[in-house]
């Protein structure tokens, strides 16, 4: 029997796949959820208010000899964080780091193009990560999920936000702060400096923040 799932904030495919007990791509290529593939063109980005149809599991059998001991491994996919630190426009490479997630702790170093790659359990929601250290050490506090699409208003503000071209105390939500620093985003890379999120800007925003 099929279900279905109105995404909340917070969730993420993965999250919403490891509670229902699915495998995310069974959910995202089920031709139920045709329309919001089209739409949302991405797994990695879905909104709240978003439905979801949970397709009908099918039972599997496997003959196995019963006087010997099987290992049966349910396919699974972990979340990954995948963040990059620049300096000026340079990668800050081999930065030592320290990532919280959900109480979870792990340690590490960005890679020589400043990236930091973790790979998370599906239904973590929340963290901080410390980077660098000494007078360079910069907290960040992290909420896993809650990117919304791009094509959204608040999605352009919390790219523009996460790349570091709003300043931390702006509040994303009010429309001069998202122009302003639209205005900012193209002149730094050279496109015409309108204050709207227009077609050639959102690509860049998406080329940049990586979704």
């Amino acid at each position: 029997m099929s279900e279905s799932h109105t995404v909340q904030p917070g969730d993420c495919l993965f999250s919403i796949a490891e509670e229902y007990g699915y495998h995310w791509e069974t959910i995202w290529k089920d031709a139920s959820n045709t329309s919001l593939r089209q739409l949302r063109k991405s797994p990695a980005v879905i909104a709240p208010g978003d439905p979801l149809n949970l397709p009908g599991k099918k039972l599997k059998s496997l003959d196995r000899p019963t006087d010997q001991t099987h290992k049966f491994v349910r396919l699974g996919t972990p979340a990954k964080l995948r963040l990059q630190f620049l300096h000026d426009g340079k990668p800050r490479s081999g930065e030592p780091y320290t990532l919280d997630i959900d109480g979870v702790t792990r340690s590490g170093a960005t890679d020589n193009d400043g990236f930091l790659t973790e790979y998370l359990p599906p239904k973590a929601r929340r963290g901080e990560l410390i980077l660098g250290q000494g007078d360079d050490q910069m907290r960040y506090p992290l909420q896993l999920g809650h990117l919304d699409p791009l094509d959204s208003d608040t999605g352009v503000s919390q790219r523009l936000s996460n790349l570091g071209v709003l300043p931390p105390n702006a509040d994303p939500s009010d429309p001069a702060v998202r122009a302003q620093g639209l205005r900012q985003f193209q002149a730094t890379h050279g496109l015409p400096i309108t204050g709207e999120a227009d077609g050639d800007t959102k690509a860049k925003l998406k080329a940049l923040h990586g979704s």
